[in-house]
């Protein structure tokens, strides 16, 4: 049983056993540099990434919060399932073609210094929903398969340019409350 809080300055590779971050709700804290992160077939508690270039090299399970205070967290093409918070105060997320799916049965919110950029986002939340606290991008995909979107005040931008609109896939849920839902058309 992992508890408290673990510092990583190197790479975490999981290969088989147990390893529970989960059970004492432990925060695990990446801020080497140009470390890879290799956890299929475990899940955290919380993931904090605080400086360096942090890689995910397969997908990502957490069932507390992700937090990115400083670096850089970069999932390539791999899918986050977060069931807690997402909250980026001050690093920076490198969206590639990953995917980021909320999993959570509790309000889960979104939060960022700024505007924060995914490239898929699924939503797959089996209780409220979500809740923006800023405005988001979704540069590929938005899925919507269990729960709402509460826009808070601030909007979803979905694709980047005409060439490149986006697609929402919906199979339940609503956007609720004020702020707005920005799609790209087509020019032609």
């Amino acid at each position: 049983l992992l508890g408290g809080t673990i510092s990583m300055g190197r790479d975490w590779t999981y290969i088989s056993g147990t390893v529970d971050a989960v059970s004492n709700a432990s925060t695990v804290v990446f801020g080497g540099n140009a470390l890879n992160i290799s956890s299929n077939g475990m899940n955290f508690y919380n993931f904090t990434v605080a400086a360096n270039a942090i890689s995910l090299v397969n997908d990502l399970t957490a069932l507390g919060d992700l937090t990115i205070t400083g670096g850089n967290l970069k999932p390539d093409v791999n899918t986050i399932n977060l069931a807690g918070n997402w909250n980026n105060s001050g690093g920076a997320f490198a969206e590639a073609t990953g995917t980021l799916n909320l999993d959570g049965s509790a309000l889960q919110t979104l939060t960022s210094a700024s505007t924060e950029t995914f490239y898929n986002l699924t939503v797959n939340n089996s209780g409220t929903g979500i809740r923006l606290m800023n405005a988001l991008t979704v540069r590929n995909i938005l899925t919507m398969n269990q729960g709402n979107i509460d826009l808070n005040g601030n909007g979803i931008t979905l694709g980047i340019s005409g060439a490149n609109r986006g697609t929402l896939v919906y199979s339940n849920g609503s956007m609720i409350n004020a702020g707005s839902f920005t799609r790209w058309l087509n020019s032609s």
